[in-house]
């Protein structure tokens, strides 16, 4: 009886790349799905609008004029306080939550309807750091940022006490896509490590 032979070294590196890659695959068609299931809006006190960067114009990129957009279009459906978080990163002329709110402003919100937290560096800053300039008495969250980062950042508002919604703004280029659906995967690796260790 012929001995069966094992796969090579290359073909077997090869099938955990391809397995990998199908579990990455599913993952992000996962978030997207999920992202957008959850990105419907709903009652609330509150918007709590995410960063993402600022152009060395001081204008938002892409990914974050669209954040912008949508909490443009809540606002004026049916006005709420509006918390914009996000600090100055390295590479950019003003804090993220400045720059957000000049963008509301020149876009037709009241100046006193907006908050810019610049201090936070994160998801759970974002949060964290914008409760103390909710208004007194706020406890529905609308939290407004990309399809594929609403549901974490829901968690992560309910987890600080918030009752949280998600306001979801689609992403159109690939580009941009892929780079932040593969960075939220990354994300939630460390979130649920978080949650087991109980240090959110």
């Amino acid at each position: 009886m012929k001995q069966k032979k094992k796969p090579s070294l290359r073909r077997r590196i090869l099938r955990l790349l391809a397995a990998l890659v199908l579990v990455w695959a599913v993952l992000f068609s996962g978030l997207w799905i999920w992202g957008l299931a959850e990105g419907r809006g709903g009652e609330a006190d509150v918007m709590i609008v995410l960063g993402s960067n600022v152009l060395p114009n001081g204008e938002p990129n892409t990914v974050l004029e669209a954040r912008l957009r949508e909490a443009l279009a809540r606002y004026q459906a049916a006005p709420l306080p509006i918390v914009c978080c996000g600090a100055q990163g390295p590479d950019e002329p003003m804090p993220e939550g400045e720059a957000m709110k000049a963008w509301l402003v020149k876009n037709g919100v009241p100046e006193d309807a907006v908050t810019a937290e610049t201090a936070s560096f994160n998801t759970y800053e974002n949060i964290g750091n914008a409760l103390p300039l909710l208004p007194q008495g706020a406890k529905r969250a609308l939290i407004v940022t990309s399809d594929y980062h609403v549901p974490r950042a829901i968690r992560i508002a309910r987890a600080k006490g918030l009752e949280a919604t998600g306001l979801a703004s689609p992403i159109w280029l690939p580009l941009n896509r892929l780079r932040g659906n593969t960075r939220e995967i990354l994300a939630w690796g460390k979130f649920l490590l978080m949650l087991w260790t109980g240090k959110v």
